[in-house]
């Protein structure tokens, strides 16, 4: 019998895949394989997607404040609309709890995705609610957005030749995980952790805007959802380490406590800041339109190749791994 620990969430997923295949819609334009569906609803492009969160394996619900539990959990189901260039606008949130955990907490977490979906324009309009027997919060998220001009990124757009490049920088959010779980007062970092921000107005310039050919966001790790451009585009990708964006902060904690950071931002996940890919001859005006719009902006980290599948961090198939659950 093979368990799930033997084959992981990315061979599971494949299953899946096979089996939904078997039964589609006309009206579904994309379905597995990225990080939303796509159904064709009238003369609009519907973006959806399901986020699910468990307490102390998304969150750590006694390093958390209860807000920032609402809204993280929030983020990262909106950020799967960002990474697709779409326009958030509804979503239904159901919500497993222990029958001791307060009101108060409760609602405290309740307000926490309400700032969230604020934040980016979009309505939560429904959900449900049930007892959770294993004293573990689970939060799972639907969302609905809408394609711009009935544009939308995919994973599977990569072409030799492009340039790989990220927004904002990468690392902060998975060395804030560490500093919360070893009691470090690295407060910057904590604060990256539990406030990720969804890029959603980046994602839908990258997407009407800019054209880029492939985008994701890093919410398993940058090795990992790069795999998934490099996989569903069919090609490799190169990443220079030293090119990657690292904020002070990050490195003073590195410097600090003596730790390497290369974990952090190759293999720490939940940044939620997009991975895009883009023709070559584009690049140069891309990036110098998106710094001049965007405060995070947007750095070129690496190229996409047909010499190779897979990804490589400075020609060398690297042996640090991003997120994967039941790993």
């Amino acid at each position: 019998m093979i368990s799930l620990q033997d084959i992981g969430e990315l061979q599971l997923i494949k299953r899946v895949e096979f089996l939904v295949q078997q039964a589609q819609d006309k009206k579904v334009v994309l379905s597995l394989g990225d990080d939303c569906a796509v159904v064709k609803v009238g003369g609009k492009f519907l973006l959806i997607s399901s986020d699910m969160s468990v307490e102390d394996v998304h969150f750590l619900s006694d390093k958390f404040p209860p807000k920032a539990i609402g809204w993280k959990v929030m983020a990262s189901a909106w950020s799967d609309i960002a990474s697709m260039g779409g326009e958030p606008r509804w979503a239904v949130v159901s919500m497993a709890l222990p029958k001791r955990i307060s009101v108060q907490k409760v609602e405290c977490i309740y307000e926490g995705m309400m700032e969230t979906t604020k934040f980016v324009n979009a309505v939560i309009v429904g959900g449900d609610m049930t007892t959770s027997h294993d004293d573990k919060i689970i939060i799972d998220v639907t969302v609905i957005g809408e394609a711009v001009q009935k544009k939308f990124i995919t994973r599977s757009g990569a072409r030799h030749g492009d340039i790989l490049a990220v927004t904002g920088t990468l690392g902060n959010s998975s060395a804030g995980l560490v500093a919360l779980q070893q009691d470090l007062a690295e407060t910057f970092l904590w604060h990256s952790h539990w406030y990720p921000i969804p890029r959603i107005q980046e994602g839908k310039w990258l997407c009407t805007k800019a054209n880029v050919s492939a985008m994701i966001d890093i919410s398993d790790g940058l090795l990992t959802d790069a795999g998934h451009i490099a996989e569903m585009s069919g090609v490799g990708i190169n990443i220079h380490k030293q090119k990657i964006p690292v904020s002070e902060e990050l490195q003073a904690f590195g410097n600090k406590h003596n730790l390497a950071i290369d974990n952090f931002i190759l293999g720490g996940g939940e940044e939620y800041q997009l991975l895009v890919t883009v023709p070559q001859e584009k690049w140069e005006k891309i990036q110098s339109k998106f710094n001049k719009k965007f405060s995070c902006g947007i750095t070129e980290i690496g190229y996409v190749t047909k010499e190779w599948q897979g990804v490589r961090v400075d020609g060398v198939v690297p042996s640090i791994k991003g997120y994967e659950h039941f790993r």
